[in-house]
């Protein structure tokens, strides 16, 4: 056997060639090519051809010229690995760079997706805001127009004179001179400090209101706007008799203080304020003297043609600068008391003198080029009437100086669409995908297989288990899809809340998110007991005492609600977790129960009116039985909640894109939890169907798999009840949020954690009234909980139906197709199903009572708050 030179380290070297060899490897090299070249070699090489041919290579030549063959092979080999080497780590760093720019491409465009999202839901909100200005418009043009014929018709000599127009008189501040000497001495410096006093006095006045956020208070205000918002202006203003107040604030987010303060400056001091278009056109000012350019000396006349009157005054008009900003203030100087009379004297029969101080603040802001604006002030002296007019042209007054002073395009919001209250934490954050919105929804409508039990045993599985999937795909479905363009529509927090309120108004905004909230807690509150209950059921695990049973039950309730206290990342995680602690054990259940299977026929079967035990099984005897009713409420309880979807949008990355794949996702988990165990649970026979109750999973999984198989659904079913409560409390919470966001609730229920950037106040109530309902029987609540949530579902239908005749432009990323009459149409079918689970719940008197006490409430506090809310949209309305 020949062995290799290379591969014994300890090979000695070849000998050097010998003189043969070299004459060999010379003629090899050059042989072919001399002989071309010299054509008198022929016989040369012919002689060397036979000298080859002769000679026989001895045994280690042979030897010597195999490993120097195999020495060039293995050089070669070499070179090859070392050059597919190179070659591959080059692929690896061509691939490592496509990935990098495959990453890079797809990352702007996720961030630009986002970007979308966002703006396509401010656009959608300006756009309801500026139909809702319009709306309020229109409203108050028939109401202006209303009051001017019925006044018209009451006084029929005003028409005479054209509203804000004066009598023409030769000349209206003839006045001036004969009121004058009757007012403090006016020397350079008292007039000085009449400005200083008039500086103090409005910041004063400003600090003092908008620290109270409210002149309503006191117990003589006849009338208010107290945190209106109108067209981004915060309004409050009050009629106190003969004097009135008011102070405006609003933020202009590319407007700097000093052009706002020179701006509004030069209006002030202008004699014909008619050219200006800031005040009335009835109010006509002249300068009286100039002390300095921060600083004049003034008087005006305002007409009121209702009562045929001049209100006239001399102030002082002065421009501060401060740390951060302008102030600009302006205040009459009140006649001596002891002139009073002599000074009504002076003015005549048909003017008098008011006292009135208003003034300007101007702030920078945190963001560049922006700044905070304050217009308040307060008039006295004069009849209440004109208080009360004054009150109401003040509003335009400020709207006409933000048409000449400000360049700022206006951000319009609804009265009801967002608190004007500021936020007391970060901006939200949408961290919500498509697993977290269905993990979310799942549970608080689902939640697992256990409860659906009645299904089959109030008709039989030949009609269970159609009736599992038909209900889906005709109620469930079209129902989900009307969900799914309302919530692309309007991601928003509050949810239906807030599509009814853009439907039907504040007070049926109001009803909507009470019921729901109403039939949340409820349901939530059963959940800490049925926990307890499913140990003592198959664990013998038992608590004496009532006040121990309670303290256990609180506890849990404090356990599940800390998830949502922390966030909606938190929340969301944790109901993904135990989604899949709950879907694995009943996986495992359906595959063990299909190997046990021994009863096929009981598939077919219908529910009889009495059972009798034939041969080892149970025969069906008597006429079919079929209890409709709790067929009907067990499948609306168990695909309940696809509309709780919505009252976490806020919180969703990409509502346009994820909403539709998360609510398709929601349905299809529902479905399968129902529909894959239950059959395998039927043939089993162990119970029989017949004996299916609410809870009857933990035994069946007993019968199939022992301890191990019951202990393993034991924990699905502990693992579905958090994520109930969990996913109930978030839900509920948000649900309150957005509607102290909407103003439908007050606005500290819209409060956020600065840290984790939870509604704490929400979470806080929602949690309070669900420890507090812990210890309730809830046996004859449940129907009322259906109720509220039919009706819930009822009215988000009409909703749908009328927004889309009231906002038809609205952007629909996912439409229900076929125009108004396809949604009316996929809408029918729902509407009946829930009009008969609404109206058999009144069938029984306790159940009418207790809906009726629950809804009573609702009804009592949404009428005060429409009494309210009435009152000063009126009021704003007469204001425009």
């Amino acid at each position: 056997m020949l062995v290799s030179a290379s591969s014994s380290p300890s090979a000695s070297p070849a000998p050097p060639w010998d003189d043969q060899e070299l004459l060999e490897l010379w003629e090899v090299i050059g042989g072919d090519s001399s002989s071309d070249r010299d054509p008198t070699t022929p016989t040369a090489n012919a002689a060397a051809s036979t000298r080859r041919r002769r000679r026989v290579m001895t045994p280690r030549q042979l030897e010597m010229r195999r490993k120097r063959n195999r020495e060039a092979m293995r050089r070669g080999r070499q070179r090859q690995q070392l050059e597919v080497a190179a070659m591959r780590e080059t692929l690896s760093g061509l691939q490592r760079q496509l990935e990098a720019l495959q990453f890079a491409r797809k990352t702007p465009m996720q961030r630009q997706q986002s970007d979308l999202s966002t703006a396509v839901a401010t656009c959608q909100r300006e756009q309801l805001a500026l139909l809702d200005a319009l709306r309020a418009r229109r409203a108050t043009s028939k109401t202006l127009q209303r009051y001017l014929i019925e006044s018209l018709s009451s006084h029929p000599t005003w028409g005479l004179v054209p509203w804000g127009h004066a009598p023409e008189s030769l000349d209206e501040f003839a006045w001036i001179p004969r009121v004058l000497p009757l007012l403090p001495e006016l020397s350079a410096a008292n007039v000085f400090e009449l400005a200083r006093e008039t500086y103090l006095a409005v910041v004063r006045f400003t600090r003092t209101v908008g620290q109270s956020s409210d002149l309503s208070r006191g117990e003589d205000a006849a009338a208010s706007a107290a945190g209106a918002n109108v067209l981004g202006w915060i309004d409050r203003r009050a009629v106190r008799g003969s004097s009135a107040e008011f102070l405006f604030s609003k933020d202009f987010d590319h407007e700097s203080a000093e052009t706002l303060a020179d701006k509004t400056w030069a209006v002030l001091t202008h004699s014909n304020q008619t050219d200006t278009g800031f005040q009335a056109r009835a109010l006509h000012l002249r300068v009286l003297q100039r002390l300095n350019a921060n600083t004049l000396l003034m008087a005006r006349n305002v007409y009121f043609p209702s009562e045929d009157r001049y209100y006239s005054s001399v102030y002082v008009l002065v421009r501060v600068r401060t740390a951060r900003g302008y102030v600009i203030g302006g205040r009459a100087i009140a006649p001596r008391p002891e002139m009073n009379e002599r000074t009504q004297q002076a003015l005549g029969s048909r003017r008098s003198y008011a006292q009135f101080y208003y003034g300007l603040s101007f702030e920078r802001t945190d963001q560049a080029a922006g700044t905070s604006v304050q217009y308040g002030g307060r008039m006295s002296g004069c009849s209440a009437l004109f208080a009360r007019c004054w009150a109401m042209d003040v509003l335009l007054a400020v709207l006409r100086w933000e048409s000449s002073c400000s360049t700022d395009p206006a951000v319009l919001e609804a009265p009801y669409r967002k608190s004007s209250q500021p936020t007391r934490g970060p901006a939200h954050h949408r961290v919500m995908g498509t697993l977290s919105i269905a993990a979310v929804t799942y549970f608080f409508g689902c939640g697992g297989p256990l409860g659906s039990e009645p299904i089959i045993s109030s008709t039989g599985p030949a009609i269970g288990l159609p009736a599992m999937v038909l209900y889906p795909l005709l109620v469930t479905g079209p129902y989900a899809y009307i969900v799914v363009e309302l919530c692309c529509a309007f991601p928003e927090d509050g949810g239906f809340a807030i599509w009814v309120l853009n439907a039907f108004g504040p007070f049926w905004g109001f009803q909507v998110g009470y019921w729901s909230w109403i039939a949340g807690i409820f349901n939530t509150a059963l959940l800490p007991g049925f926990l307890l209950q499913i140990l003592r059921d198959n664990y013998d695990v038992v608590i004496p005492s009532g006040i121990t049973s309670y303290c256990v039950k609180a506890l849990l309730a404090l356990v599940f609600t800390l998830p949502s206290v922390l966030g909606t990342r938190v929340a969301s995680r944790s109901c993904e977790v135990l989604l899949v602690c709950v879907l694995l054990p009943v996986l495992v259940f359906t595959i063990w129960a299909y190997t046990r299977a021994r009863d096929y026929v009981d598939l077919i079967e219908v529910r009889h009116e009495s059972l009798r035990p034939h041969e080892g099984d149970n025969l069906q005897v008597g006429a079919v039985a079929i209890d409709w009713t709790l067929l009907l409420n067990t499948l609306f309880w168990k695909y309940d909640g696809i509309n709780i979807a919505s009252v976490f949008g806020g919180e969703v990355s990409n509502p346009a894109g994820i909403y539709s794949k998360a609510v398709a996702l929601t349905v299809v988990l529902t479905v399968a939890t129902y529909l894959v165990p239950m059959p395998a649970a039927i043939i089993v026979d162990d119970p029989n169907w017949t004996f299916f109750t609410r809870d009857s999973y933990p035994a069946i999984a007993e019968s199939i798999g022992g301890p191990v198989l019951k202990a393993l659904f034991v924990f699905s079913s502990c693992c579905s009840a958090a994520g109930l409560f969990v996913s109930g409390i978030f839900c509920e919470s948000f649900q309150l949020s957005g509607m102290g966001d909407a103003q439908l609730l007050p606005s500290c229920f819209a409060w956020r954690n600065t840290r984790f950037d939870s509604p704490y106040v929400s979470i806080t109530v929602t949690a309070l009234f669900t420890i507090a309902l812990l210890g309730v029987d809830f046996d004859e609540l449940l129907p009322m909980t259906n109720v509220f949530a039919g009706a819930v579902q009822l009215l988000i239908i009409l909703a749908a139906i009328r927004l889309r005749k009231l906002l038809p432009f609205i952007p629909r990323p996912s439409k229900v197709p076929g125009g108004k009459s396809m949604l009316v149409a996929l809408a029918l079918l729902p509407t009946v199903m829930l009009c008969y689970i609404v109206i058999d719940a009144f069938s029984s008197p306790v159940s009418a009572l207790i809906i009726l006490a629950f809804l009573v409430p609702g009804l009592v506090y949404g009428l005060y708050e429409r009494r309210r809310g009435g009152l000063r949209v009126s009021l704003c309305a007469s204001f425009y």
